[in-house]
């Protein structure tokens, strides 16, 4: 007898991070991970490879995973592995992590530091624009950190 999967070990029923939020008018594109990707993370396209973003141009967001590749009892950590592919949103809106409050219509940039995204700042080039407004909590990322960034990448 095999082991039956649990969906509430790896999936969030409400929008999680990295969930693509609303389907219409969406765009995904595959790479291939250079290292470790989490998911809802900002990538960059380098040597035909993705990684989180540091210095390079904004690529896309990178996509939660919606099945698990292993049935043990850990919960998953929504992270791609190295050569894993990843699904990269480059065109819609996703559920993705702040580093900052921000507000609803606000422009989004990508904190290098993080691969996650913040209120654009004069200096900072603008990726794309919040559509819901998002509080930062500094203790646990997880309880309330996140916000729909809407981008339309070419």
């Amino acid at each position: 007898m095999g082991l039956i999967p649990r969906p509430q070990m790896y999936m969030d029923p409400n929008i999680g991070l990295g969930k693509i939020a609303d389907i219409r008018h969406t765009e995904v594109d595959s790479a291939v991970a250079a290292g470790v990707v989490a998911a809802g993370a900002a990538v960059q396209m380098s040597s035909g490879a993705v990684t989180t973003v540091s210095d390079g141009k904004f690529y896309g967001v990178a996509v939660a995973k919606d099945y698990v590749d292993n049935l043990d009892d850990s919960p998953q950590t929504s992270k791609y592995k190295a050569k894993q592919m990843v699904p990269v949103l480059r065109k819609g809106t996703i559920n993705v992590a702040i580093t900052a409050d921000v507000t609803e219509g606000q422009p989004a940039a990508v904190d290098g530091t993080t691969g996650n995204f913040k209120p654009a700042a004069d200096t900072d080039t603008i990726v794309g624009t919040f559509k819901t407004a998002g509080k930062f909590v500094a203790d646990d990322a997880t309880a309330g950190s996140t916000a729909q960034l809407q981008i339309n990448l070419p």
